[in-house]
């Protein structure tokens, strides 16, 4: 009969999963029967497909052959393979159903032995049309033909989609890569297995996949446009009976990443918003593709596009799956009149809703498509919360308060307003004080600042799944402890979970990928140490990861409010933030003269900076957030506006002061910066070496001045600059078979420009 690819029922034993204590030999067999009885129990009844079986048994450190029997002569046989793989092989296209029984032999060194038996049963083969196969309960045996539409081939799943003249198939988990078995999109392919639903989708499981025609036929995405329109919401069924299709919308709009989710990419048509979902477990697109398709919405916010994908389930919602980074395709400006701009801007816009911690917000000022549309910020009457050059500059107080943010958007002479109520959370009375150097058996907190949420979490005691939950109430932190080990400079991490020690280890939880797991035992075969890494100014522990040496550390990343562990080497990321040990200071103890002090001594500007530098200056203390730093300079060269200093070009040499006030309370006090402004002074190069960039410069005596050249031309002449910033660098190129000549050139707007 044709050999398909077969249904995989894996086993992994351990030794010491039974830990039962076994006296003699039939004690023992029973106890292997047993096991493989419950191994084998639940699985289906009906076998469409060959499936593999074991045909060795370790239970209890000792080791059983399994032979195994059918007892009927037509339409299934046992076949062992090499290294004692044993297969049954069915017949995938019987005319008839066949019952069958299938039996184990289990046998021990001495040649005893012992039975146990399963009924299953081959079905009979018949192809289905689209509707039969819905009408199909779970469980029951099914065959489905149709042209692969998309192939979903990652480190954690094997599936394809196919697709036929009434609908399309999902097909999950292949137990082989579809690369293996030589499938691509456009065959046509038989699919044998098993009917099952997962979130509303029809599904084939423990599926065999003949392939019936090799000629690539792609197939056309089916328009849904006006299905699309007409739909009562996303869960409509004329939306929901396309499951699995290659379909396309036309004329959706682009809404971009979602701010909940940032795997969705959201569109919408007629009131139904859905979204075009990237999966790291089921993308089919490559790095590249997945970086074009997101650069492709990023750069059309707002235009109306051509949205193409197979059709997936999420809480009985339609999603779009992408099979390429033309997902989003067709970019069309839409026509619409000032005022609907505006409406249309309006519904883009987001504001802020809470703030946890003192500091400065973004707005958004500028509209995501329209340009001619402005948009412009205020806030209601408060003490804590003002805008400033398009900016929201935010002190925590006392008490919660709730401010209203108004944003005025306009175009010519149409109008519109939109408000958001901002809830600024009351400052803490327990703030974090960063430890640099933690000592053994000491309780301290584990925190770190989420800046891209606004929130400071501290380790809760706990884990929250597969991670180290977090608390944003510091009075909720637990206390964390390092335990030394037996070599120096190496320790174990734990917290008490009530009166025992629990220790936190990184592991390898599946091939490649490290995870958090905690334990009573430091002795657990995921044991880890951990040093004191003065490049994170935090711990860090080497784990053996896809056979490397991996450094790891604890932190969060994106917008998750858990502790995950993470390679050393993405600490310095932006969106990153390390876990670091505190104590805790209750800020109601400290009086306002201690803050400022406090404040005062740890505020730092550098000494010299160059021209045309922006500086940031921190308008709130670091550790004290409700004491506010106002900022003045002695000279016109440096101009202050909010939170920025600019120095201006014509500042070059000089030595400006500038001025910090402190103030907590009733309490002020002054810091003074001298801020000096480099001169650049080019180092000439006596030998160019060619293919590497240099500044073309030179000093005009006359003038006294250092002059660049900035690439455009005035004339027969180049243009010049007294600003390196402005200039551009040239490059010496070999002139070929002539040693010692050269051509110049300059990179201008990305051409060669000799």
């Amino acid at each position: 009969m044709k050999k398909t690819v077969s249904l995989i029922l894996a086993l992994v034993m351990c030794l010491g999963l039974l830990t039962a204590c076994f006296g003699g030999g039939n004690q023992n067999l029973e106890a292997a029967r047993d096991y493989l009885q419950n191994l084998y129990k639940n699985k289906a009844e009906i076998t469409a497909a060959d499936y593999t079986v074991v045909g060795t048994l370790f239970v209890n450190q000792e080791s059983y052959t399994v032979e195994w029997t059918v007892d009927v002569t037509e339409g299934v046989k046992i076949v062992v393979g090499d290294n004692n793989k044993v297969t049954v092989d069915v017949d995938e296209k019987s005319a008839k159903e066949i019952p069958y029984v299938l039996t184990a032999t289990i046998k021990d060194a001495n040649g005893n032995s012992i039975q146990v038996s399963f009924n299953h049963k081959v079905p009979v083969f018949k192809e289905l049309t689209h509707a039969e196969f819905m009408a199909k309960e779970d469980e029951e045996a099914v065959v489905i033909k149709g042209v692969i539409t998309g192939i979903v081939e990652t480190a954690k799943e094997n599936d394809l989609y196919l697709q036929d003249t009434d609908g399309g198939y999902f097909v999950y988990n292949l137990d082989k890569k579809p690369s293996e078995m030589g499938l691509k999109i456009g065959m046509t392919v038989r699919v044998t297995g098993i009917r099952d639903t997962y979130s509303g989708i029809a599904q084939v499981a423990d599926a065999s996949v003949e392939i019936i025609n090799s000629e690539l036929k792609p197939v056309a995405p089916k328009d849904i446009t006006d299905i699309y329109k007409a739909a009562d919401g996303l869960d409509a069924d004329e939306l929901v009976d396309l499951q699995s299709m290659l379909v396309t919308v036309k004329g959706a709009t682009v809404l971009g990443q979602s701010s909940d989710n940032d795997t969705y990419w959201c569109f919408t048509l007629a009131g139904n918003q859905s979204y075009v979902r990237i999966s790291s477990s089921t993308s089919m697109l490559t790095k590249e593709q997945e970086s074009a398709f997101k650069k492709a919405v990023n750069d059309h916010i707002g235009y109306a596009s051509d949205v193409t994908g197979l059709v997936s389930l999420y809480n009985g919602k339609v999603y779009l799956v992408p099979v390429d980074d033309k997902a989003f395709s067709n970019f069309v400006v839409a026509e619409r009149t000032p005022a609907e701009q505006i409406a249309f801007e309006k519904e883009l816009l987001q504001g802020l809703t809470s703030v946890n911690e003192a500091g400065i917000y973004d707005l958004v000022t500028a509209p995501k498509l329209y340009t001619d549309v402005k948009i412009t910020w205020a806030v209601s009457a408060n003490d804590y919360a003002k805008i400033e050059n398009g900016k929201l500059i935010v002190a925590l107080p006392d008490q919660e308060v709730k401010v209203t943010l108004t944003a005025t958007l306009s175009s010519g002479e149409a109008t519109d307003t939109a408000t958001f109520e901002l809830v600024i959370s009351a400052a803490p009375t327990l703030i974090p004080e960063i430890v640099n150097a933690p000592a053994v058996g000491t309780g301290y907190k584990f925190f770190l600042k989420q800046k891209n949420i606004g929130k400071t979490l501290f380790f809760a005691g706990d884990m929250d799944g597969n991670f180290l939950a977090t608390t944003a109430d510091p009075s909720k932190a637990a206390d964390i402890f390092l335990e030394a080990s037996d070599k120096a400079g190496e320790y174990y991490l734990y917290y008490m979970d009530g009166t025992i020690k629990t220790y936190i280890f990184v592991y390898e939880y599946k091939a490649g990928s490290a995870g958090i797991k905690v334990s009573s035992h430091k002795d657990d075969d995921n044991a880890c140490t951990w040093t004191y890494n003065a490049e994170i100014n935090s711990v860090a522990t080497t784990v053996k990861i896809g056979g490397a040496d991996k450094v790891q550390y604890l932190g969060s990343y994106g917008t998750f409010e858990t502790f995950s562990t993470s390679e050393i080497k993405y600490a310095s990321q932006s969106t990153s933030f390390v876990a670091r040990f505190a104590t805790l200071t209750d800020t109601t103890k400290i009086s306002d003269a201690d803050k400022v002090a406090a404040e005062k001594a740890e505020l730092t500007l550098p000494e010299t900076v160059e021209q045309d530098a922006v500086i940031d200056l921190p308008i709130f203390g670091s550790t004290f957030t409700q004491a506010k730093i106002t900022w003045a300079a002695d000279d016109d060269a440096f101009v202050i506006e909010g939170n920025k200093l600019t120095v201006t070009p014509d500042a070059a040499g000089k030595t400006v002061n500038v001025t910090a006030t402190i103030t907590s309370g009733e309490v002020s006090d002054t810091k003074v910066f001298p801020i000096t402004v480099s001169v650049l002074v080019p180092t000439v190069v006596d030998a160019p070496e060619a293919g590497v960039e240099y500044f073309f410069a030179l000093k005009q005596e006359n003038l006294d001045k250092m002059l660049y050249i900035t690439g455009a031309m005035k004339g027969f002449y180049y243009e010049t600059t007294e600003t390196a910033d402005e200039a551009i660098k040239v490059v010496l190129e070999a002139v070929a078979g002539e040693e010692g000549k050269f051509y110049l050139y300059a990179t201008i707007d990305g051409v060669k420009t000799y």
